[in-house]
């Protein structure tokens, strides 16, 4: 069967920096509705269009096809003390900033 519109993809990634470095490897598939759902980015999309279970592929993302360029505007610092004990590496909290009740933030928590 081939990848295309309104097929469920189910595919495993590995993804490095620009040295090949490890940045993150997926645990178990990331699945998705293939056709511009916005299930995954649109390049992702692109490479595995028209191929058959089992297909294997390289490609690289720039800004621009993923998040977008580094914003240090949009990087708010925490004081630990704000979070809840006991505080994890690898743990998502979810909230409202302060001073901009309409915005809404994820804070990464990272050693």
């Amino acid at each position: 069967m081939k990848v295309q519109k309104n097929t469920i993809v189910s595919l495993r990634y590995r993804l490095t920096d620009a040295q090949d470095n490890l940045i993150e490897e997926s645990a178990g598939p990331m699945v998705y509705l293939h056709g511009g759902y916005e299930g995954t980015f649109p390049k992702i999309e692109e490479a595995v269009d028209g191929h058959d279970v089992g297909y294997e592929t390289t490609i690289q993302l720039e800004p621009t096809d993923a998040f977008g360029d580094y914003d240090p505007e949009l990087l708010k610092i925490e004081a630990r003390s704000r979070f809840p004990e006991p505080l994890e590496v690898g743990m998502q909290f979810e909230g409202l900033l302060d001073d901009e009740a309409d915005v809404e933030s994820i804070f990464f928590f990272y050693d």
